[in-house]
């Protein structure tokens, strides 16, 4: 990674982060810093301090900090986290969509949220990325809990 927290690859330029998923219309891929400038609409847009709750995210910089200190440490953690949810053919950054740990919780929760000014409110964009999502994760979750383990 190079100092803003961008993937180098080995010529020393800023690598494009890794794609989980590409449709059609829509590509999910990990976060980096370089998406600081959407997540802070995103994490300053009204609806999503209502529904989700104010991050206290203000600035770009403060942004590009949240995406490297609480998103972007589950992907190796965990091998899964919120990824950026793009439309392809415009390259538009439109919400965060993916599978989130919960201390509380004992499964994986689905998370996601969508910029109120992009139009991403019509019906189809969360089905199949969660489906996708939910679909990767229970492999892992399932093999972790087996039911021929015992306390013995």
């Amino acid at each position: 990674m190079n100092a803003d927290g961008m993937a180098t690859c080995r010529t020393g330029q800023s690598a494009r982060p890794m794609t989980v998923l590409s449709t059609q219309r829509l590509e999910l891929r990990q976060l980096d810093a370089g998406d600081a400038p959407f997540m802070l609409e995103l994490l300053n847009d009204p609806s999503f301090i209502t529904n989700i709750g104010d991050r206290g995210v203000r600035t770009v910089e403060d942004a590009a900090r949240y995406i490297l200190d609480r998103l972007v440490p589950s992907y190796a953690r965990y091998g899964y986290g919120l990824y950026l949810v793009e439309l392809r053919a415009a390259g538009t950054s439109i919400g965060i969509c993916g599978l989130v740990r919960r201390d509380y919780l004992e499964d994986p929760d689905i998370g996601f949220a969508f910029s109120a000014s992009q139009p991403s409110s019509t019906p189809g964009f969360t089905r199949p990325m969660t489906r996708f999502r939910t679909g990767r994760s229970s492999a892992s979750i399932n093999r972790s809990r087996s039911p021929h383990t015992s306390e013995e």
